[in-house]
C-alpha cells in the first residue's frame, strides 16, 4: 500500500465538502456521484476509486487551511500518473466552488393541521412576506375528510381551511442542495405562521423545487380532498363556498417582516421558535412530549438571561430551572410565574425517566369514572394548554423584540 500527500486545498470541511466532491466527480468521471465512504467521528473521507483507469482512492481529512488530501493505492511504489490526476481534479474542484451556483425556485401549499378543525384560521388578507418567502392567499376554502386518529383508516368529519401558496428562490450548486434549502425555508415559514396564527401549520403540497428556466406553472389549492370530494362542496356554488364571510381576514403583525433576519442572526432564538413549533405538532398525540418541548422553548429564551452554575460537589451544571423562571418573568408577574413552577418538575420527569402525564397510554381518550377525575385527561386539556400559552408569550415577545432591533 502506498500513500502520496497531494497537499491542502481551500475547502471548508463542513460547508463546502459536498459541493467539492460533486465537482471532483464530474471532473474525473463526468457524472455527479463517485464512491464515497467516511467516518463522522474520525473526520476522514475516502473518495473513489473513480474507474478502472484510476483504481486508487483519495483520503480527505480536515486541515486548519481547508482539507488535506492523500492518494492511497495498492503496491509498493506510488503511481505518479494517478497522483497527478487526483491532484489536478482536486484543484479544479476547489476552484469551481461557488462558480456553479444558480437560482432555483420553489413553491408549496401550506395550511393549518386538518386534525384540529376547532382552531379555525381565516384566509390571508393579501400577499405577505416572511423574509425571502412570499405568501399568497390560495383563494380556496379547501375541504377534506380526515381520520380522527393519526393511523385510523375510517373517515371522520370534514375539515375546512384556507391554505396559502408559499414561494421563494434559493441559490445552490445543484438541485439536491437547493431542495434542502427550500425545505428549511418551508419549515421556518410554518413555524412562524404557527407562532403568529395559533394552530400548527404544515406543508400540504411540496415544496416543489425547479430550475428558474423551466417555467413551472404555479401551484393551486385543491377544492376538495378525500373520497367524498366533489366539484361543489356542501352543495354550494364554488363562488359562494370560497367567499369568506364573518371572520376578519388574517393579517400578519407588522414586525414579522424582520422576524426572519432576526432568526438568522440569533441561533438561540431560532432554536426556541423551532422547539415551540415542534411542540404544537406533538400536542394532540404526545402531550407529555409536547409539554417538555414547550418548557424547553421557554428555557431556551431563559438561557439568554441567566448562566448555568457548576455544582461544587458533583461538578455538573445546574440552574436550568432559574432560566425557565427568568424567561417567564419577561411576560408575567412573579406570582403568575410561580404558579407555573410545577411545569419544570414535570418536564424533568419526562426528560429524565420517560414519565407520561397525559393520555398517551389510552390513545388520547379519558377514563370515565363517577368517583374521581382523570388526572391524565386534565393534564391534556389544562396543563398542556397552560404551558403552551406561556411558551407562546415568551417566544413571541423575544422574537418581536429582536425584530424591532433590526436596523431600518
Amino acid at each position: 500500500m502506498w500513500e502520496s500527500d497531494i497537499g491542502v486545498f481551500p475547502v471548508s470541511w463542513a460547508s463546502q465538502g459536498d459541493e467539492w466532491v460533486l465537482h471532483l466527480s464530474k471532473t474525473l468521471v463526468g457524472r455527479e456521484r463517485i464512491r464515497l465512504e467516511g467516518s463522522y467521528s474520525e473526520k476522514v473521507m475516502s473518495v473513489g476509486p473513480a474507474d478502472e483507469t484510476l483504481p486508487s482512492t483519495l483520503r480527505v481529512r480536515p486541515d486548519p487551511a481547508g482539507i488535506r488530501c492523500t492518494v492511497v493505492g495498492d503496491g509498493d511504489e506510488p503511481s505518479e500518473d494517478q497522483t497527478q490526476r487526483w491532484r489536478e481534479a482536486a484543484a479544479t474542484a476547489a476552484a469551481g466552488l461557488g462558480r456553479h451556483d444558480r437560482d432555483y425556485g420553489w413553491q408549496a401549499v401550506l395550511g393549518p393541521n386538518p386534525r384540529r378543525p376547532d382552531l379555525h384560521v381565516p384566509p390571508l388578507a393579501g400577499p405577505a412576506r416572511l423574509g425571502p418567502v412570499l405568501l399568497d392567499p390560495g383563494g380556496v376554502q379547501m375541504r377534506e375528510w380526515v381520520s380522527s386518529g393519526p393511523a385510523e383508516i375510517s373517515e371522520h368529519e370534514p375539515s375546512y381551511s384556507w391554505p396559502v401558496i408559499a414561494s421563494g428562490t434559493v441559490r445552490a450548486y445543484d438541485y439536491n442542495a437547493a431542495d434542502i434549502l427550500a425545505k428549511f425555508a418551508v419549515h421556518r415559514t410554518c413555524a412562524l405562521l404557527t407562532l403568529f396564527c395559533g394552530p400548527h401549520w404544515l406543508p400540504r403540497i411540496g415544496p416543489q423545487v425547479f430550475d428558474q428556466r423551466w417555467g413551472v406553472p404555479p401551484l393551486r389549492v385543491p377544492q376538495s380532498v378525500g373520497e367524498r370530494g366533489q366539484a361543489e362542496p356542501d352543495n354550494k356554488p364554488l363562488a359562494d363556498f370560497n367567499t369568506n364571510d364573518g371572520d376578519e381576514p388574517l393579517w400578519l403583525p407588522e414586525w414579522t417582516a424582520d422576524a426572519w433576519d432576526a432568526l438568522d442572526t440569533d441561533r438561540i432564538l431560532a432554536t426556541a421558535v423551532s422547539a415551540y413549533y415542534e411542540a404544537t405538532s406533538m400536542e394532540t398525540d404526545h402531550p407529555s412530549a409536547a409539554f417538555l418541548a414547550y418548557v424547553a422553548a421557554i428555557e431556551g429564551i431563559g438561557s439568554k438571561l441567566a448562566d448555568l452554575d457548576r455544582c461544587e460537589t458533583c461538578k455538573s451544571q445546574k440552574g436550568a430551572g432559574r432560566r425557565f423562571r427568568k424567561a417567564l418573568r419577561t411576560v408575567m408577574t412573579a406570582n403568575e410565574a410561580g404558579k407555573l413552577a410545577h411545569a419544570y418538575d414535570r418536564r424533568s420527569a419526562t426528560a429524565h425517566d420517560g414519565t407520561l402525564f397525559g393520555t398517551e397510554q389510552t390513545l388520547g381518550y379519558p377514563r370515565i369514572s363517577a368517583f374521581e377525575y382523570d388526572s391524565r385527561f386534565m393534564f391534556d386539556i389544562l396543563m398542556v394548554g397552560q404551558i403552551r400559552r406561556a411558551s407562546l408569550r415568551v417566544v413571541t415577545k423575544a422574537l418581536s423584540d429582536a425584530a424591532a432591533r433590526r436596523p431600518g
